[in-house]
């Protein structure tokens, strides 16, 4: 879901692919904790849109803050999906 495999860059993703594409990258470029401003540079969406959507993300338990508040982490609702596919 890189912005090099959508093959527009990160500003000429659509709205529902952003959050997909910040979620993979707080995977992939931690651990133990990514940043928003490192989610700007590998992702290449506007600064205010990842800040936007990383509020967002924070709110439904699909992003939360490091032990430490030194940047994000996957959420425990991420797990709960993981854990509901493992079930099935």
């Amino acid at each position: 879901m890189s912005a090099e495999r959508g093959g527009k860059g990160g500003s000429g993703l659509s709205n529902t692919s952003r959050p997909l594409l910040i979620l993979e990258t707080v995977a992939t470029q931690g651990p133990p904790a990514v940043t928003a401003k490192q989610i700007v540079a590998a992702t290449g969406i506007p600064a205010p849109t990842v800040y936007r959507l990383v509020t967002t993300l924070l709110g439904e338990g699909f992003l939360e803050r490091s032990d430490d508040h030194s940047g994000l982490v996957l959420g425990r609702r991420l797990s709960e999906i993981a854990e509901y596919f493992a079930r099935q």
